[in-house]
């Protein structure tokens, strides 16, 4: 009985996520008003700024994800840290999206709230099973191209905003990393006897 345990336990110790990251931004562009972009590369409190008076996105991008070929993604964990200079929390609101090219969302935005001048911590966004409401593969998240995109939130109440570091962990399954389900009937069967 002993060996026919072990035996399952090896083969439906299946799809066991993997992840790559925290990764870095090496490239970074803005479609506006952001000053000093390329300020969200490290956590160096140099920061990249938007004065506040229109909804423009900055895109950070060029992470060098490498996943395997044929892996599954399953999650995006962004995080985000900066500030707001304005105590009001509506005007220091921000919306994050990911993107497979350009300043277009694949899939939604995320809303969250910067801390308050002068404390500058990590906004978390998503989790190792949320996929931002997009479909992706290996060769999306591999690209250059795939981008973390932030903007001041477009609710009117928009304010002065600052971004030091943008980074991001993948989460995904390799591909074959999953034993047909017949195989573990099959192995269940004998367990029980039959």
């Amino acid at each position: 009985m002993n060996k026919w345990i072990l035996i399952l336990v090896a083969l439906t110790a299946i799809a066991q996520a993997a992840s790559e990251g925290p990764l870095s931004p090496t490239a970074a562009t803005d479609e506006g008003e952001w000053t000093s972009e390329t300020n969200v590369f490290a956590s160096d409190d140099a920061r990249a700024s938007d004065p506040g008076t229109t909804s423009h996105i900055l895109r950070a991008y060029t992470f060098g994800f490498a996943i395997p070929a044929g892996a599954t993604i399953n999650g995006f964990l962004a995080s985000i840290e900066g500030f707001g200079v304005e105590p009001n929390p509506e005007r220091r609101e921000i919306e994050v999206a990911l993107g497979t090219s350009g300043y277009t969302p694949t899939g939604s935005w995320k809303l969250d709230t910067l801390s308050f001048d002068p404390s500058e911590i990590y906004q978390d966004l998503g989790s190792s099973s949320d996929l931002w409401g997009g479909t992706w593969s290996a060769t999306d998240v591999n690209s250059a191209e795939f981008s973390v995109l932030v903007r001041q939130a477009a609710d009117g109440t928009i304010g002065v905003n600052r971004v030091d570091h943008i980074r991001v962990t993948i989460t995904y399954t390799p591909a074959g990393s999953t034993v047909p389900s017949r195989r573990r009937i099959e192995i269940q069967r004998l367990l029980d006897g039959g």
